[in-house]
This record gives C-alpha cells, sequence and structure tokens, in this order.
C-alpha cells in the first residue's frame, strides 16, 4: 500500500508540483496493486499444484502427471503466459528437501523417462530401443522408438550395443564400454 500521507500531501501541494505527484501516486498505487496480484497469483498457483501433484511431491518422478499450462491456466482463470510468467527461473523446495524448477510440474516426459530407467536398471540383456518401446507399452505408456532414443539420451542412458550386463554375486551391475577419443 503506498503511504496514505504522500494523498494527503498532494491536496495540500502547490499546483505546479500536484499533477505530477498524482501521476507518480497513481503509478505507485498501480504497481503495488500488481505486485500484489502477483503474489495472489503464485500463491494460487502452488496450491494448485501441490494439490494435483501431491503423489509425485510425496514419492517421485515416477508419479508426475502430465499437466499444461494452459489446463492450469483455464482452472485459475489467467493467461497461459501468466502461467508461464509465474513459473520462469522459479524454484520449489519439495518435503524431501530436493529443490526443482516450477516448470517441473509441467513436465510431460518425466514419469515415461523414470519408467524407462527402472526397465534398464533390470534387464537381463540390453534391450533395444524397439523392444523398449514394446515394454513401455505395457507398463501404459505409448511412445514411438525415437522418443525412447531420445529419453535414453536426455538419462545418459547408451544404445543397447554399447550397454552390457554384468552378474556379480546375485546383482545386476550395468555398465557401459566407452572407448576414449582420440
Amino acid at each position: 500500500l503506498v503511504n496514505p500521507d504522500f494523498k494527503k500531501a498532494i491536496s495540500d501541494a502547490p499546483a505546479i508540483k500536484r499533477e505530477k505527484w498524482e501521476q507518480d501516486f497513481n503509478r505507485a498505487s498501480l504497481l503495488v496493486k500488481c505486485l500484489q496480484q502477483r503474489a495472489v497469483t503464485m500463491v494460487r498457483l502452488v496450491q494448485y499444484l501441490v494439490d494435483f501433484q501431491k503423489q509425485f511431491i510425496l514419492k517421485g518422478d515416477k508419479f508426475l502427471i502430465p499437466l499444461t499450462r494452459a489446463k492450469v491456466s483455464t482452472i485459475l482463470g489467467v493467461h497461459e503466459s501468466t502461467i508461464s510468467r509465474a513459473v520462469a527461473k522459479k524454484t520449489i523446495q519439495l518435503p524431501s528437501g530436493k529443490i526443482i524448477p516450477l516448470s517441473t510440474f509441467f513436465s510431460r516426459n518425466m514419469s515415461v523417462r523414470c519408467v524407462l530407467k527402472e526397465i534398464i536398471a533390470q534387464e537381463e540383456k540390453p534391450l533395444s530401443d524397439s523392444k523398449l518401446v514394446l515394454a513401455l507399452k505395457e507398463q501404459g505408456y505409448t511412445v514411438a522408438r525415437r522418443t525412447v532414443a531420445k529419453y535414453r539420451m536426455m538419462e545418459g542412458i547408451l544404445p543397447a550395443h554399447l550397454r552390457k550386463t554384468v552378474t556379480n554375486d546375485q546383482q545386476r551391475t550395468q555398465f557401459a564400454v566407452i572407448t576414449p577419443a582420440k
């Protein structure tokens, strides 16, 4: 709130300064109103995200529900660009202590990537991207082979022909054979 004494001083000001001070007061009032509106929007946004993505927050990446900025903007009654600006360059700390970008709540592929990592971690022999597509389909995720390759690369997982599985003391350990660059 802009100091009310300033408004009172405007009425006592000389005519030559009154108009300028009124403009300044109106601009300051508008700024305060915009900041308050922004704070209210952020609170509403975070409350919605926490309610909607509760399982993700408590249990991890695999439980992230795909969500779009357009859907949230409709629910909150604001423009989609408002949601984009509200999320941009902002982070939130989860109960686990992990700090993530707010934009993570809108990731469409995180749960698929998490399941993909689980499948690869449990594979007895390295599966090709085509076989990974089928394994994902069995778990309810329909993705193309090229998408699997993209997600695999995003997770830093090598192609099947470069992955090897070794069994030591009943534990599966996966490692990559990487030849040094010349």
